[in-house]
């Protein structure tokens, strides 16, 4: 863009200057020198918008990616209402794309998903009815478990929030994935009208974590603590934590997984 809007003004010049000589054969010249300059850096120019996604204002093509995304995102249980209820984040989905699309490699539209469920999503499902909030447990067990020995890599990747691109793992983990943003997505609806509790029943978790029958060791907690780790060490301690919610009385644990978030 800067290459045309220096052309422009070149070949302004060259017309003003053909002008103040008033020579019928120079300014011809000039028209012609002008206008092939004017053409071959508008070419050039269109050529780059096509390949980069430049446009006049700034603007990137995202290739349809972003009528496709919000296709997905209206099929899923727990984005649907999410998007809904911040739709500022459709215009910043829209940017991610369109620079996922001009650079290829990058992944920022993943991180707009983790960043709308971290901000908005969980706080609200953590303050759900203790009902829905157990079976949202109950579903991040069974994906945990199934994740930590197929695939250790995208198990520590859901356990922080990324939650796209589970294709290779099959039909049988869509459903699981399925069920939970549906169980994720009523946690929401419940608890985001609800006022965030800033208390948490921290005693309880760490009483039952070193003592209970899935107690963790202090490798354990290093693992959970070091998001270096290796994934199969994070998801093994991982799991070891989620499943120490069996150790609790009925009555209490709601308030013990709340006090994981």
């Amino acid at each position: 863009m800067v290459s045309l809007l220096l052309t422009l003004a070149i070949a302004t010049s060259i017309l003003f200057l053909a002008y103040r000589i008033k020579r019928q054969r120079l300014l011809r010249g000039c028209f012609l020198i002008a206008g092939t300059a004017l053409a071959t850096t508008a070419i050039s120019s269109l050529i780059q918008i096509w390949e980069t996604g430049e446009g006049l204002d700034g603007w990137r093509r995202d290739n349809g990616a972003y009528e496709q995304a919000l296709e997905l995102i209206q099929a899923n249980a727990f984005f649907a209402p999410l998007f809904h209820d911040h739709p500022e984040y459709r215009e910043k989905l829209r940017v991610a794309l369109a620079n996922d699309t001009a650079s290829p490699g990058t992944n920022t539209e993943g991180l707009i998903y983790t960043t709308l469920s971290k901000e908005h999503g969980v706080p609200a499902v953590r303050e759900a009815e203790d009902e829905l909030l157990i079976r949202v447990w109950q579903s991040r067990i069974e994906i945990i478990r199934w994740l930590s020995t197929r695939d250790p890599v995208a198990c520590k990747a859901f356990d922080l929030g990324q939650y796209q691109d589970f294709k290779k793992q099959g039909v049988a983990f869509d459903s699981l994935l399925q069920s939970f943003f549906e169980r994720m997505g009523a946690a929401y609806e419940s608890g985001k009208a609800k006022p965030r509790q800033t208390s948490a029943d921290r005693d309880l978790l760490g009483q039952v974590l070193i003592s209970g029958r899935h107690q963790l060791t202090e490798a354990d907690a290093a693992s959970l603590n070091d998001q270096g780790s290796s994934p199969e060490a994070y998801c093994h301690a991982l799991l070891k934590s989620m499943l120490s919610v069996e150790d609790v009385p009925t009555v209490d644990r709601a308030k013990y997984i709340r006090a994981f978030y």
